[in-house]
This record gives C-alpha cells, sequence and structure tokens, in this order.
C-alpha cells in the first residue's frame, strides 16, 4: 500500500473512533432469508453469475515455465491450465474430444508436450489442438483435427493470480479494470512477488455468502472472538472504499490508533490497520503484516445450496524474513491461528447461522448502516442476476418486519 494511502486510513480511522462512529449506510437494508437457503437461486447464482464472472483458480506460480500444467476444479468445472510458449496461461476443459475422459486426474501438475487420453491416445498439444487420433483415417473421417481441439475458458493472469471465467465462449476479459484504482494498490503490495506456501480447501455445512458475510463484518469481533483479536481491534469501526462494481477496500483499526500520536503515525502507519480486499464475485483478501490469507469462496458441488468450498491460500512476501527456518516458523504459527480464529471461531458462528435461516423462522435477514461491505456483496449479486432494487429490499421504518402482524 503506498505511504499516502496508509496515512489517509489512519487519519480517517482514527477520527471515527475518537468520534466513536464508524461508516454508515444510509438505510437499512433486508436480505430474503432464502437466499441462503434455496437450491433454485442457488443454481441461478452459480451459472448466471459466478460461472460467467473472472474468478480466482490459481497463483501464475504453479505454472512456472512453458508446458506447465495444472488439474483444477474451478465451481464444479475441471479444468487444465498450461504455460504457453509465449508466456500466456490457457485454460482448457480438461476432457478429451472424444469420449470426455479426463486428460490429468484432478490435481495433477508436471511439465508435458502433449496431452494424451487415457481411453484411446487422442493427444493434444500445449495449446489444446488436436494433434493425433489413432485410425483417425478409417473410423473418423470426416472429422477435422484443425476443429476438434480442447474446450477453451477465457484467463488472464494479474498480481501472481490466475483468473478465468468458467464458461466457455465469454468475451476476453480485463482484470485492471475490474479493479479500477484498487489495482495500482495491489501493485503497491507487489502482490505478484508473493510466494504460495500453502493452500487448503474446506467443506463446510454453510452457504458461500454466509461465508463471505463473515469476512465482510466489521461488527463481530468483539464478540466471536473476545480472547484471541478481538482484543486488539476496534469493533465496529472502519471505512470503506469501493473503487468499481467488483473491487473495494474494508479496513479496520488497532485499538492502538487512538491513543498514536497524530504527528508521529506517518513513520508507520500500517501498523495500525487491518485492511481486507474485496474480489468479486468471490475472492477477499486479508492483510497481515508479512503474508495475505487469500479466501475463495465456492457453491458447493452437489449443489446444495447449505454446503461450501472454501480455498484458503497463505501468501508470504518478499525479502521479510531472515532465514527459511524464521518463515516456515512464521506460517505454520499463523496457519494455527488462521484455525483459531477462523476455522473455530467465525466459521463456528457460520455453522451456526446457517442452521437458524435453515428454520426459515422469519423471512429476511438485515443489513445494518454499519454494515456497507455485506450490502456492497449483496446488491452486487443482485445486480448481475437482475433481480429488481439489486436484490434486497429497504427496512422502511423498521417498526414490524414484514412477517409479523403488528
Amino acid at each position: 500500500m503506498r505511504p499516502e494511502t496508509e496515512l489517509d486510513l489512519v487519519r480517517r480511522l482514527r477520527r471515527l473512533v475518537l468520534d466513536k462512529s464508524t461508516t454508515y449506510l444510509d438505510d437499512l437494508w433486508l436480505i430474503p432469508v432464502d437466499h441462503y437457503t434455496d437450491a433454485a437461486r442457488g443454481q441461478r447464482e452459480l451459472t448466471d453469475l459466478l460461472r460467467r464472472e473472472p474468478v480466482v483458480a490459481a497463483r501464475s506460480s504453479e505454472l512456472s515455465s512453458v508446458g506447465t500444467h495444472l488439474a483444477v476444479t474451478v465451481l464444479g468445472i475441471r479444468m487444465l491450465l498450461v504455460r504457453q510458449a509465449d508466456g500466456s496461461v490457457k485454460a482448457m476443459a480438461n476432457a478429451c474430444r472424444h469420449r470426455g475422459a479426463q486428460l490429468v486426474e484432478d490435481g495433477g501438475c508436471g511439465v508435458s508436450k502433449t496431452f494424451a487420453c487415457p481411453y484411446h491416445g487422442w493427444r493434444y498439444e500445449q495449446d489444446g489442438r488436436l494433434a493425433r487420433v489413432p485410425h483417425h483415417f478409417d473410423s473418423f473421417v470426416p472429422i477435422e483435427k484443425r476443429v476438434w481441439g480442447l474446450v477453451e475458458y477465457p484467463a488472464a493472469e494479474r498480481h501472481g493470480f490466475v483468473w478465468v471465467v468458467a464458461t466457455p465462449g465469454t468475451e476476453p476479459f480485463d482484470v485492471e479494470e475490474r479493479l479500477g484504482e484498487l489495482d495500482a494498490e495491489l501493485e503497491a503490495h507487489q502482490l505478484g512477488e508473493w510466494r504460495l506456501v500453502r493452500h487448503e480447501v474446506f467443506d463446510e455445512p454453510m452457504n458461500w455468502k454466509v461465508v463471505a458475510d463473515g469476512i465482510l463484518d466489521p461488527y463481530h469481533p468483539e464478540f466471536v472472538h473476545p480472547e484471541t483479536v478481538g482484543p486488539y481491534i476496534n469493533n465496529n469501526v472502519y471505512v470503506f472504499d469501493a473503487f468499481s462494481p467488483t473491487a473495494a477496500r474494508l479496513v479496520m483499526s488497532k485499538r492502538s490508533i487512538a491513543s498514536a500520536d497524530p504527528d508521529k503515525v506517518n513513520s508507520n502507519p500500517s501498523k495500525y490497520l487491518f485492511p481486507n480486499y474485496l474480489l468479486l464475485p468471490n475472492t477477499f483478501l486479508v492483510f497481515q503484516s508479512r503474508h495475505f490469507e487469500v479466501w475463495t469462496i465456492e457453491p458447493h458441488p452437489s449443489g446444495d445450496p447449505q454446503r461450501s468450498l472454501i480455498h484458503i491460500r497463505i501468501l508470504t512476501g518478499p525479502d521479510m524474513f531472515a532465514s527459511e527456518e524464521e518463515h516456515d516458523a512464521y506460517v505454520e504459527e499463523n496457519w494455527a491461528r488462521f484455525m483459531k480464529v477462523g476455522y473455530t471461531e467465525d466459521w463456528g458462528v457460520a455453522r451456526r447461522v446457517q442452521k437458524g435461516v435453515d428454520s426459515h423462522a422469519f423471512t429476511d435477514t438485515i443489513v445494518g448502516r454499519n454494515e456497507a461491505a455485506v450490502h456492497f456483496l449483496h446488491s452486487f449479486i443482485g445486480a448481475r442476476l437482475g433481480d429488481g432494487e439489486d436484490g434486497l429490499r429497504l427496512l422502511g421504518d423498521g417498526t414490524a418486519p414484514s412477517d409479523m402482524s403488528v
């Protein structure tokens, strides 16, 4: 982050803390409970939104040289990512065009000049072109190899991430344009140079948006994390900046910001800040002093709206450690902290949220005026799905919910 940006954030947050205030929406909003429970709604989010937007599929470093490949599953779609001779990355269906056999097993990686189908030996070049069909002339004429290559998905790289759209035939995309002014901030972090040191996938019993709501909520640390991070964070105090319809920044602060000498904070303003970045539709970056947690949250491939897959990647910064031993100890310490704070505390509450909304005892949940980031996510989803009023409803005067008689 640029020093002037850090200093501006410190000053804004310090003023909010001293004023006992925060960032507010103009209105209260309602999110229908069935947005978290309804299978038809979940299918629309998957096919009409998530699979039509650029999403994070891998780190560029996982495809380090020409011919390096990685078999990934993105939003339930199996893909083969391959580094090309010109340095770009192609995303292709991990399935032979003959009978659909998978070319590389899930999670498989390596370096290959070609990819051979294990079923009948059809062979494909690194760029997906069909190169060989056994018994072509006596059994498969008039099939033309030049038009039967692997199905392609739009792909691009930015900030060390490989982004893909999980619907073939969609238009190319520009990550820099999607990020708006946030692109320069991620560049200032030199995010492309950060090292992927851990990647775990969690299968959890809650809707993907329940997980996302939690990471976007500055209102909960005092109550969910009373003995871990809660004592260090100014609860319910944050600044929120949207840079485009798909990119924003949510920043909280350490409690020490209130007593900081305003004439001296510019010497190291970052030590007071907890920045989170929103890369919609489903990736969130949590910045720590020497690492990023990268959360990419997906609906469950089973179609169950009450389950999700959560990718947690840990990235460590360049030139921040005196030795590999120090680095490795730092990673292990912070992974243990994530398992305590994220997996046990945050997701523990999220699991209970899902059980609560599953009861359908009421029709709507509430977005408070102090929950701008939650509103940003859900209004984006509603706008993309054409839900009218951005998928949310104004609460009105707040005297009674619509599902109760008075």
